[in-house]
């Protein structure tokens, strides 16, 4: 279970706890933390029972403020308030209107009526596992916990791809205390104000505008990407695979405890769980997975939408509405690692589909125990379609492709078979054997599409094979004796076909194949020719063939247009 990032303990989501300062008592108190100084009326109906309950005017156990979930309607007006300040990049945002609760948890201490400070063992552990060095002298303290403003703030932040700035973990609030606590209080102890804390750097609104503009660049190019007539069901397949071939999980800020059997993180913030940071460093745990996940599928408008967070698991995913049905996805779990003398590397090119349009039945396993979907006052959705739980692509080790209203990919096993699936519904087509002298299962199987065209490893060459033609070729090659010594091969974005070899994961032989992009006609050069062509295709002529756009799209941008016209004039001046 890839597990990581957190504020206090290693998990793979953010999950804000309580703040721990405490300061001298006021009439109204505000502070920045969590643990408020009072002053507390004694009693003589003090209860004696130390070892059950707290000491003190009356039984603060029993305190219990009203639980936000039974509200939503409360609940959205806080977020959108929150929201909206988090947006403006505000330093202080006014809750105070909303009367958000914070339930007492104990007295530290309390006096007794022979004048002497007594002092309750759970709250004194609590205090001292927030602070080891307090020093106990009598003073009465009232020790709150921010759990529903908790939960409210990781609504937000699990919700809100939007909002990748807000560190929730590091953001401090004052509270509104009363003066006296009594058997009649109602204890009205309350958020008064938030004081964000901003990731990034970002200090103004003008620098969070310049980095969200960056992720809406990153989301259209994907959406570029696909074809103008997939419907959701197909659109969701292509972000997957655009997700999983192009990313990797993030292990720069974590190891892996092999006692806990969960990762462990070591220098946060270097872990990344959040939208930007995701599409601006090409990796992240599984919250930047399924944040980003959600910000495509917002800008698709695929309904319904929504990440599922399970607390037990420390585990984030999406799930998705597909003609009326959910489905979980989880891009995280299909994205794996390969590890490799205790260093855990990406599988290039690698994509799993094990996690793609589960129902809740299939995807309950040592990742998935119990789960709730966001926003949590409306935890009422349920995945009980498993038309595609045990489908024939689920076994596909490489990318799925499409091409003409179908989906290729290659097969794990050996010879290979060149998959095709109906485009609409993902059914079985017949297939195509490539002749090779080798046989049984690839560990691991690339796939990379140029339009026409895919590209994917065996164990001792890279070959491509064209979809229109049917056509193969060799384009490298390399000696090796056994069928398991893995081999990949991956997109790199930028023209170049990497591929790796004798378990090179961390394809430190930085072995590249150019793919010319620019080149056309694939006559093996930039020249008058690939421009015509260009020019012909962007005015519109000829538009009835053909016409590969991967080769064609010189700014790695997903889209052909006036701006490739450009790059490949250059590219034809820089020719050597």
């Amino acid at each position: 279970m890839k597990k990581l990032l957190s504020l206090g303990i290693a998990v793979c989501i953010i999950i804000v706890t309580s703040f721990p300062v405490y300061s001298e008592s006021t009439d109204t108190v505000t502070v920045k933390g969590g643990t408020v100084k009072l002053s507390v009326l004694g009693g003589d109906d003090q209860n004696e029972d130390q070892d059950d309950k707290f000491r003190g005017p009356y039984d603060a156990l029993d305190v219990c403020f009203p639980n936000l979930e039974d509200d939503p309607n409360k609940i959205e007006e806080i977020e959108n308030c929150i929201y909206n300040g988090l947006i403006n990049c505000d330093t202080e945002i006014d809750v105070s209107d909303y009367e958000i609760p914070l339930k007492v948890i104990g007295f530290v201490s309390a006096e007794n009526n022979d004048g002497c400070y007594t002092y309750n063992e759970k709250a004194k552990k609590y205090v001292i596992a927030q602070d080891e060095n307090r020093d106990f002298n009598g003073e009465y303290d009232l020790f709150l916990s921010s759990d529903d403003f908790s939960a409210l703030l990781n609504n937000l932040v699990w919700s809100k791809p939007d909002i990748f700035m807000f560190n929730a973990g590091r953001c401090a609030f004052d509270y509104n205390v009363p003066y006296e606590i009594s058997d009649s209080s109602e204890c009205a102890v309350t958020v008064n104000c938030i004081y964000p804390s901003y990731k990034y750097e970002i200090d103004t609104k003008n620098e969070y505008l310049q980095k969200l503009s960056f992720c809406e660049k990153e989301i259209q190019k994907i959406i570029n990407g696909m074809d103008k007539s997939f419907n959701d069901f197909e659109k969701v397949i292509y972000v997957h695979e655009y997700f999983v071939s192009n990313f990797a999980y993030d292990t720069e800020g974590c190891s892996y405890d092999e006692d806990e059997n969960n990762w462990q993180n070591n220098d946060y913030p270097k872990s990344i769980g959040d939208m930007y940071g995701f599409f601006s460093e090409k990796r992240a745990v599984c919250q930047g997975y399924a944040l980003a996940f959600k910000a495509v599928m917002d800008k698709l408008d695929i309904k319904n939408n929504t990440t599922v967070v399970s607390i037990e698991d420390n585990h984030i995913w999406n799930m998705v509405e597909i003609n009326g049905k959910y489905y979980h996805i989880d891009c995280t779990q299909d994205d794996p690692l390969k590890k490799i003398a205790s260093k855990e590397y990406d599988i290039k090119g690698y994509v799993s589909h094990k996690y793609l349009f589960l129902s809740d039945e299939e995807i309950k396993d040592e990742h998935h125990h119990s789960w709730y979907t966001e926003p949590a006052y409306n935890n009422t959705i349920t995945c009980t379609d498993n038309t595609y739980d045990n489908a024939d692509w689920k076994s596909v080790g490489g990318k799925l492709c499409y091409f003409g209203d179908y989906w290729y990919s290659a097969s794990s096993s050996l010879p290979t078979n060149i998959l095709r699936f109906d485009g609409r519904t993902l059914g079985n087509m017949p297939s195509t054997t490539i002749e090779s002298e080798w046989t049984g299962n690839l560990p691991y199987r690339g796939v990379v599409q140029c339009g026409d065209t895919i590209f994917f490893n065996e164990p001792d060459r890279i070959v491509s094979y064209n979809i229109q033609t049917g056509d193969t070729s060799k384009i490298a090659q390399w000696s090796v004796s056994d069928l398991n010594t893995s081999s990949g091969c991956y997109y790199d974005g930028n023209g170049q076909l990497g591929y790796y070899y004798d378990n090179d994961y961390a394809n430190t032989a930085e072995n590249f194949y150019d793919l010319k992009v620019g080149d056309i006609d694939r006559d093996g050069n930039y020249n008058g020719t690939d421009l015509a062509n260009l020019i012909s295709y962007i005015l519109g002529k000829d538009n009835d063939t053909y016409f590969n756009e991967f080769f064609a799209d010189a700014t790695f941008d997903n889209i052909v247009d006036i701006r490739d016209i450009v790059a490949l004039k250059n590219l034809i001046a820089n020719q050597s």
